[in-house]
């Protein structure tokens, strides 16, 4: 199992530092909202790291899939844990003994502003079979003075990277 693990810049927010400076225990509260965003669960890579081809040029298809973790709150601040799985099934392209995936993780403050955005690359083993094989990713955020009244308010968003103007087309296509 390979564990990634986010250089994601801590949140910092004077404000909800402050309030969380009074050295009381805090109780343990609900987590933020964390999903696979619609239209980049899953893509397609073909010779040339094109998002469409031919079949025989079907490099890989990835897919991310469940999500699981927690999170906890101390005097100061909240820290998630998040793992989530990256598979993948090798196209008839394909050579090689592991394909990277790049995928990322976005944090959305209360606001619905984007405040940070990390990319990450899962390195996926695959054999001759040409079965799909995964690889269990791991992030721990921690969110500086978040207590669990503010915490449940941030959105964590996962996806697998691609071009923005791909990405802005498939959210296009969404219902």
């Amino acid at each position: 199992m390979r564990r990634a693990r986010t250089g994601l810049v801590g949140v910092a927010l004077v404000a909800a530092a402050l309030s969380a400076c009074s050295g009381t225990p805090q109780p343990r509260g609900r987590c933020p909202d964390v999903r696979i965003l619609a239209g980049l669960d899953t893509n397609n890579v073909y010779r040339g790291g094109t998002p469409a081809g031919a079949a025989e040029d079907l490099v890989y298809t990835a897919a991310l899939q469940n999500i699981d973790g927690g999170c906890t709150y101390a005097d100061d601040g909240l820290t998630l844990s998040v793992t989530i799985d990256v598979i993948v099934d090798p196209g008839p392209a394909h050579r090689g003994p592991s394909i990277a995936v790049p995928w990322f993780v976005a944090v959305a403050a209360p606001d619905g502003r984007i405040i940070d955005k990390q990319p990450f690359t899962a390195t996926v083993a695959v054999d001759e079979s040409g079965e799909p094989r995964g690889s269990r990713e791991a992030i721990e955020q921690r969110f500086a003075g978040v207590g669990p009244d503010r915490g449940p308010a941030y959105r964590i968003f996962l996806g697998l990277e691609v071009d923005r103007d791909e990405a802005l087309r498939r959210r296009a296509l969404l219902p």
